[in-house]
Parts: C-alpha cells; sequence; structure tokens
C-alpha cells in the first residue's frame, strides 16, 4: 500500500502554505474547460497554474505533504500541463485541422469532446494496481479507453539517499468500451476483450508525487517534467 515518507525538514507554514496553493491551482484548474486544462497550450492561465505548482515545489519537500495519506481512490485529472498521451493526439488533430481550414481555433477536432480522465488506484496485501480511463464524445458515439498495470514505488533514482519516491507504473493491458451511441447506453453491449499493450515507451510511466492532501495529489513526470492535478473523488 503506497504512502508518502515522511520529512522532517518541512515546517508547519511551510505544510499551510502549499496547502493554500494547492487548492488555488485545484480552484483555477476546475474552472477551466477540459479542452484547455488537459491540452497542451500556452494560455496566460494555465502559465499562472505551472507557476504556482513551481511555487509550491520550491518550498516543500516532495513526497511530504501528508505522510499519512494513502494514495488509494478515484482521482479525476483536472490539469496537465502538457496533455496526455490521450489528448496530445487529439489536440495534435485539432491543429492540423485548423491550419488546413486556415482557421486560428485551437484544441479538439470538430465533434471531438472529453468527458473525463480519471486514475483509480486499488491496493491489496500484495500488489497495487492502477487502471487510467478516459472518456470521449465523437459526434452521436461516446467511448471509454481503459489501461490497467501494476505500480511500484522506489527511492528515486535521480537522489537514492533521499526520502523521495519514484513511482513507477507498467501498463499490461487496455481495453475500448462503447458507452453510448445517439445517446442510448451501451454498456450493456458485449464488449472488446482487453488487449497487450504494444512494447516500447507507451506501456509505462514513472512520475514522483509533489504534493498530496486529502482532496488534491500533484505529480511530476520523471523525464518529460509533465505535471498533473488530480483531485480525489467522494
Amino acid at each position: 500500500m503506497p504512502e508518502e515518507s515522511n520529512h522532517t525538514r518541512t515546517t508547519e507554514q511551510d505544510r499551510r502554505s502549499a496547502h493554500e496553493l494547492a487548492l488555488r491551482v485545484l480552484t483555477a484548474a476546475s474552472n477551466l474547460p477540459k479542452e484547455v486544462a488537459l491540452l497542451p497550450g500556452d494560455e496566460p492561465v494555465r502559465e499562472s497554474i505551472v507557476r504556482d505548482i513551481l511555487d509550491m515545489e520550491s518550498t516543500y519537500e516532495p513526497e511530504s505533504a501528508a505522510p499519512t495519506t494513502p494514495l488509494e481512490g478515484r482521482w479525476a485529472l483536472r490539469f496537465a500541463s502538457n496533455g496526455t498521451v490521450v489528448t496530445r493526439p487529439l489536440a495534435a488533430a485539432g491543429s492540423a485541422l485548423s491550419r488546413a481550414s486556415d482557421v486560428s481555433s485551437s484544441s479538439l477536432p470538430p465533434g471531438v469532446t472529453i468527458e473525463d480522465i480519471v486514475q483509480t488506484i486499488s491496493a491489496t496485501p500484495t500488489t497495487t494496481r492502477v487502471t487510467n480511463e478516459a472518456t470521449v464524445s465523437v459526434g452521436p458515439i461516446s467511448f471509454r479507453i481503459v489501461a490497467e498495470g501494476p505500480w511500484e514505488v522506489s527511492p528515486s533514482a535521480s537522489s537514492p539517499s533521499s526520502s523521495e519516491s519514484e513511482s513507477k507504473l507498467y501498463f499490461d493491458e487496455a481495453r475500448f468500451q462503447v458507452l453510448g451511441v445517439f445517446g442510448t447506453s451501451t454498456e450493456s453491449w458485449p464488449q472488446l476483450p482487453s488487449l497487450p499493450i504494444p512494447f516500447g515507451d507507451m506501456n509505462k510511466a514513472s512520475w514522483t508525487t509533489t504534493y498530496l492532501d486529502e482532496r488534491v495529489r500533484v505529480q511530476r513526470a520523471n523525464t518529460s517534467g509533465n505535471l498533473f492535478v488530480f483531485e480525489r473523488e467522494e
């Protein structure tokens, strides 16, 4: 069961400041349209959110936000500083269509809507697994892309002498679910079987949790530096 490690260098004032910044980040991200919050972009409000996260990280020890707060649960993704593996291709398609039509519109292709992106972390006495779900609508069809895999927490490779920890996720299966057509639910329909994840970098991820409390989780991708803001769902 992954829990955040304890640091002694973060003061109570640091904790309060980080908590205030985390709530400000969450509020700003939640007020954004999903096509702004979850796609790559250079909008001023996105840059402001990133600055607040950097301020929080500069005064707060990674993995120390709430040492006794478990990571397990269902977390909704509210912000991604450089998009996600699902939203980046959609953004690229939208940009290509904009260039082709000579329209300076942004984001998603016409008719495409991001409903939500959710990460569920579940633990047993012997293993911890993560399920990532992205729900997208294309015209009259709503579908969900699901990827699952084991979660591992180990000392950070970049600073093995510190108490920071690196989270590693290896996706080992994926599935595609059609949820609805023209407003009619299809969840009772037979679904496609789970498929193996292609080899390569698509099937793995690693990051460091830089803030965690009962409501907010902030993670930084160890390779790309991409920042993710999650909100725990009830």
